[in-house]
C-alpha cells in the first residue's frame, strides 16, 4: 500500500530530480542513527533518530531534507559522498522533538558513528553558519517550514500507555446463540466475546445490552486487557502495515488494538510470554498477510 510519504517522494522526484529512496524491511528495531520516514495526520518527513527511550516507545528525532537547496544557516549538510542515501542531507541538530514510535515508518538507512558524532557536536555548539538562509517566501523557505510543521505533527501520534486496570475481568454469562443472533457474528467470535478476548464497539455493546439485559458498561469491562509485553511490542514500526490494514477510517490506535487481540486470540492455547514470544507470533501472522 503506498503511503503519503512515498507519494511525496515521487512528486519531489518529478520536480527536483530527488533520488528514489529504497526502504529497508521492518525487521530492525528503532535505534539511534537511523534515518526513517515518519508519517502522521497527513504529514510526512524524513527524520534522524538521535536518542531512544525504549521503555516509553519514544524517539528523539531531528528533521532531515533530501531536497536540493532546502537548507538554511542552522542546517548541517552531509554531502552526497558522505551520505548513506543517494543524495546530500540537510539535518537540523537544534530542532529535535520527542515523538512516539507510532509515527515512525520505513527505515531508509543508518548513519555511521562518525557522522552521528558530528551531528551531536553541531547540536551542542554554536559555530559559524556554512549556509545562508533562503529568501523569505521562497520555495526553499516554504519547504523548511513544511518540514518543521510535519515533525511537529508527529508529536500528536498516540503515546504508549499501559492499561493500569489490574482487576480480573469477569466472564460474560451469556448464551452463545444469543450473542450470535444479537450481533450477527459466527460462533468463534461469539466465544471470544464471552471469554473476554474480543473487543466490542460501543454500538455492539449497546446492542448486546438491549438484548441480554446486561449493562453495556459491564460488557465493555469484561474484555481482558492485552498483556503489557504485547502492548509494548505493538508500538514497533515493523507492525505498522498490519495495523494500517486494520485501521478503519485511518484510526491506527483502533487498528493496533485490533491486531493485538487478533494475536492474543491466536495465542490463547499457546504457552510462553515476553516480548520475544509475542514478536515471533506477530511475525508468523504477518507472514500470512500481504500489503
Amino acid at each position: 500500500m503506498p503511503t503519503d510519504a512515498n507519494n511525496r517522494w515521487f512528486e519531489l522526484a518529478a520536480q527536483f530530480a530527488v533520488p528514489e529512496l529504497v526502504s529497508h524491511t521492518f525487521s530492525c528495531e528503532v535505534a539511534r542513527g537511523q534515518l526513517r520516514q515518519a508519517t502522521w495526520a497527513n504529514s510526512d518527513a524524513i527524520v534522524l533518530v538521535d536518542e531512544v527511550d525504549d521503555a516509553s516507545a519514544l524517539a528523539h528525532v531531528l528533521p532531515v531534507s533530501v531536497e536540493p537547496g532546502v537548507r538554511n544557516s542552522e542546517s548541517l549538510i552531509v554531502d552526497e559522498l558522505e551520505s548513506p542515501l543517494p543524495s546530500a542531507l540537510a539535518i537540523w541538530p537544534r530542532q529535535g522533538h520527542w515523538i512516539p514510535f507510532a509515527a515512525l515508518d520505513n527505515l531508509l538507512e543508518t548513519l555511521g558513528p562518525t557522522l552521528l558524532a558530528i551531528v551531536e557536536t553541531a547540536g551542542r555548539t554554536l559555530s559559524e553558519p556554512h549556509e545562508s538562509s533562503p529568501e523569505a517566501g521562497s520555495g526553499a523557505a516554504r519547504a523548511i517550514d513544511q518540514l518543521f510543521d510535519a515533525v511537529d505533527a508527529m508529536e500528536l501520534a498516540p503515546r504508549f500507555e499501559l492499561d493500569r486496570n489490574t482487576t480480573n475481568s469477569a466472564r460474560l454469562d451469556l448464551d452463545l446463540e444469543i450473542v450470535m443472533d444479537a450481533l450477527g457474528v459466527n460462533q468463534s467470535r461469539a466465544m471470544d466475546i464471552v471469554m473476554g478476548s474480543e473487543p466490542l464497539s460501543v454500538e455492539e455493546a449497546e446492542t448486546l445490552a438491549d438484548t441480554t439485559g446486561v449493562s453495556a458498561t459491564d460488557i465493555m469491562q469484561a474484555v481482558r486487557p492485552l498483556p503489557a509485553d504485547l502492548c509494548r511490542e505493538l508500538q514497533e514500526p515493523r507492525w505498522r502495515r498490519g495495523i494500517q490494514r486494520r485501521a478503519v477510517g485511518g484510526d491506527e490506535a483502533a487498528g493496533r488494538m485490533r491486531l493485538g487481540y487478533d494475536i492474543y486470540q491466536l495465542a490463547a492455547r499457546q504457552s510462553g510470554a515476553g516480548r520475544d514470544i509475542w514478536r515471533q507470533r506477530l511475525e508468523a501472522l504477518m507472514a500470512t498477510e500481504s500489503d
